[in-house]
């Protein structure tokens, strides 16, 4: 299951990120449909993962927009009240990217969309920290709180400027952590420390796996009894804003259809930067298509 908005996206990209009061010239501007809960689908489509997308979507061109790739996909979501909001992201030559969200009904949980039945028929929930962050009083971590399966928490950005209180209660449900290195960071107050003391800082208060991303396609993953780590050679980066939820959602798949961490890390680090020089930040039809012909592969060696 994955919980997390799909949005509409107005992207510029321009040679360098503008300084204070600075003006920008966009060298291209395009539209995109984006965001966790889109990205992630994506992956999930594409390995034919069985998967359950939870959010909605609101009214307005944007809903209309979103909506529309939606039923292209044969994905129906409930259409909230409200607007749909959008983001706009600066991508820098490097790939670097800036989003600034002006956020929407895309971003409500209802609990109510969530059965008792569909809980226990999932074995993974795969969740962003954007909605909580857009909805502080969010009762999402009370959701889960019952749930036996395995917890997959991405920040996703604004998701680690969480309060406290929140945060542990994240840590209390045992939630596996899928962050970047600079969410790492940020979680351990900023502390100068190496990446694998990072992730064992983060598993001492989860009791779960850990998995750090770097935008230089490395990846780290620390549990109890292991440290592992995986990266491949990153294409020449057009836009590096999806990498961290591709990766996710193509580890899960990975270790869903029965990959070891270490398998399945690898696997999602090499699928996940096929994406980087992409302007839709999603595999295309043939990369989506070696990414299952990679997949088998493991499952069969």
């Amino acid at each position: 299951m994955i919980i997390g908005a799909v949005t509409a996206e107005l992207v510029s990209r321009v040679k360098e990120m503008p300084k204070a009061e600075e003006e920008f010239h966009p060298l291209q501007s395009f539209s995109r449909i984006s965001g966790f809960g889109w990205q992630t689908s994506q992956v999930f489509a594409a390995l034919r993962t069985p998967f359950m997308l939870k959010t909605g979507t609101g009214e307005g061109v944007y809903g209309d927009m979103v909506r529309d790739a939606l039923h292209k996909a044969g994905l129906a979501v409930p259409q909230r009240a409200g607007i749909q909001g959008s983001t706009y992201t600066l991508v820098d030559e490097k790939g670097y990217a800036v989003p600034m969200a002006v956020p929407g009904s895309e971003y409500e949980f209802h609990a109510e969309d969530i059965s008792q039945q569909e809980l226990q028929d999932t074995g993974t929930i795969l969740f962003s920290g954007m909605e909580l962050a857009m909805n502080e009083s969010s009762n999402l971590p009370q959701l889960l709180k019952g749930f036996g399966g395995q917890l997959v928490f991405c920040p996703d950005g604004r998701g680690v400027l969480l309060d406290k209180a929140m945060l542990e209660q994240l840590y209390q449900l045992g939630v596996m952590l899928y962050l970047s290195e600079e969410e790492a960071w940020i979680l351990n107050d900023r502390q100068n420390i190496d990446l694998v003391k990072a992730a064992r800082s983060l598993h001492a208060r989860t009791h779960a796996p850990v998995v750090i991303w770097l935008r230089d396609g490395y990846a780290l993953y620390v549990d109890e009894q292991q440290e592992l780590t995986a990266g491949t050679q990153m294409p020449a980066c057009r836009d590096l804003s999806g990498l961290g939820n591709i990766q996710a959602a193509a580890f899960t798949a990975a270790r869903s259809a029965g990959l070891a961490s270490a398998q399945a890390l690898q696997f999602a680090v090499t699928t996940a930067a096929w994406t980087a020089d992409s302007d839709m930040v999603v595999w295309s039809d043939a990369q989506a298509e070696q990414a299952r012909d990679l997949l088998r592969q493991m499952i069969l060696k």
